[in-house]
């Protein structure tokens, strides 16, 4: 199963150049402990594969084939995203750098997105993720939750 939050950003952006290419880079906290749309994920369950974040594609959309979720790992979706999540790491939340690629973004029609982050302002963006989950209802920190990841 699929499941889409929000990234947080962590700070300061700054343009850096890799390999030619210039990418803005974002730090940023895709997920953390807490109840997120009616779903509680546990810092034990972030914690279990931090290097499996590293290198995830920054998508445009949820990728999805013949109506199903699948992973933006896909050799065609991978040529399409704006970018990569880099350098994760975990201590009490996952945090990582976002870097999108600022020419890309551009000819994609995505520019506006690089002056928003730069800006501090927030933008909305899938962790979409696939996971496991258990059904049971519960409440933590005064919000109800009916499934566990």
């Amino acid at each position: 199963m699929i499941k889409t939050f929000s990234f947080e950003l962590n700070g300061l952006t700054q343009r850096i150049t890799h390999d030619g290419v210039d990418y803005l880079s974002a730090p940023v906290v895709p997920i953390r402990q807490g109840v997120l749309n009616g779903e509680l994920v546990l810092n034990e369950e972030i914690g279990r594969f931090v290097d499996a974040w590293n290198g995830i594609p920054l998508p445009i959309g949820h990728p999805e084939k013949n109506g199903n979720p699948i992973s933006a790992q896909a050799p065609d979706l991978v040529a399409q995203s704006l970018g990569r999540l880099w350098n994760v790491s975990f201590n009490d939340y996952l945090s990582g750098e976002l870097w999108l690629d600022i020419e890309r973004a551009t000819q994609m029609g995505y520019g506006w997105l690089i002056t928003h982050i730069e800006g501090g302002k927030p933008v909305e963006v899938s962790t979409g993720y696939f996971r496991d989950v258990e059904i049971s209802k519960g409440v933590y920190n005064n919000v109800k939750y009916q499934t566990i990841a």
